[in-house]
């Protein structure tokens, strides 16, 4: 449902915010494997007695958008099956081409597994050029 207004706002949210935690995987995905990601992530969700919950959409008509899971959960009681979830979706989303954006140190180990060796080889040249004291987000990368 889409809110025409701004009062209808609460309405279409209410059941995002009715527990104490809510996180989500962000990533940049081929808008090409949207259906299937949605497919995949579904039946994920729905292994972990979880409400399916995602949002979409298209950069400017590119042939990459915005994927991302939402996760709602009790932070007190549910965070050990979150995490499961959120690294279950996490490898299927890489498997599927999706890069992940503001990635945990545990999410970037995963993509250095898979991205080529010459790009982080570049990469860590260009961080150490740019970066020489390691002050932005130190260890982020696992450097």
């Amino acid at each position: 449902m889409k809110a025409r207004t701004i009062y209808e706002l609460p309405a279409v949210i209410l059941n995002l915010v009715e527990y104490s935690g809510l996180t989500w995987f962000g990533s940049y995905a081929p808008t090409h494997k949207f259906e299937e990601l949605i497919e995949k992530c579904d039946l994920l969700f729905k292994k972990h007695n979880q409400s399916s919950y995602i949002m979409m959409k298209t950069l400017k008509n590119s042939h990459h958008g915005i994927f991302r899971p939402i996760f709602r959960f009790n932070k007190f009681t549910d965070q050990e099956r979150m995490m499961k979830l959120v690294e279950e979706i996490t490898d299927t989303c890489l498997k599927m081409g999706c890069i992940p954006y503001k990635t945990p140190s545990w999410m970037t180990a995963k993509m250095r597994k898979q991205i080529n060796d010459g790009w982080l080889n570049l990469f860590d040249k260009i961080k150490k050029c740019m970066d020489p004291n390691n002050i932005f987000n130190p260890g982020r990368w696992n450097m």
